[in-house]
């Protein structure tokens, strides 16, 4: 679990949403316990909570606490500073999926490991990330669109300048005329217009017709 995940579930008691950076992170260590056999702070006797706070509370990369590589490894300096990557406290400063591909692919080939767990492992992630992605920008999509939406419906609703000071936050103070004109209209023949024509026909003339008064009322000084 990527230390920012852990700040955030110690400061709120909840598990916040993932990210990439969090994922490359468990990604290491799980690259770690596949190519070493062993759990992460496997050398440590503290328990687990204590683990956690210590991890949550080593703001700097110079305190952070990280897995110990076993002094007898024999892999590639380039495949262990990959996975140190993976631990960097900045969450930014993470590598991607793709850079930790090609440095697993072009490292586990030579010792037969390509095709195995650690290969379909490193596939699941690519495809899993090139999900996310997807899901992320259909997602914003949506939320723009909406956005767009309830802009539109506010606007349409007040005044532009009372709806721009409601979307920032700051409060709206009513505001005295000394003099006012209120103007009331009918559509003659309504119910008449009503019974002969179709539900959709009288929302359809509707919308038009409010759209013409909201066209004229653009032009002056009115609302």
């Amino acid at each position: 679990m990527a230390p920012e995940v852990i700040r955030e579930i110690l400061a709120t008691k909840f598990i916040p949403p993932g990210t990439q950076p969090a994922d490359i992170y468990s990604l290491g260590m799980v690259l770690y316990q596949i190519l070493y056999r062993v759990e992460p702070f496997h050398e440590r006797t503290m328990n687990k909570s204590k683990l956690l706070e210590r991890i949550a509370n080593a703001r700097e990369e110079e305190a952070a606490i990280r897995p110990t590589f076993p002094s007898d490894g024999t892999y590639n300096p380039q495949l262990i500073s990959g996975i140190e990557s993976c631990w960097l406290e900045t969450p930014e400063a993470r590598p991607n999926i793709k850079k930790m591909k090609s440095i697993v692919h072009s490292n586990l080939k030579s010792s037969g490991a390509s095709g195995s767990l650690v290969d379909q492992m490193m596939k699941m992630m690519e495809e899993y990330t090139q999900n996310l992605e997807t899901q992320v920008r259909e997602r914003t999509s949506l939320l723009e669109e909406a956005q767009q939406q309830a802009d539109r419906l506010l606007n349409n609703m007040l005044p532009k300048s009372v709806a721009e000071d409601l979307k920032l936050g700051k409060t709206v103070h009513p505001q005295l005329y000394a003099c006012a004109t209120v103007l009331f209209s009918d559509i003659p023949g309504f119910a008449k217009i009503s019974a002969t024509a179709t539900p959709v026909q009288v929302v359809q003339f509707l919308n038009d017709l409010f759209a013409g008064f909201d066209g004229i009322i653009a032009k002056h000084d009115a609302y």
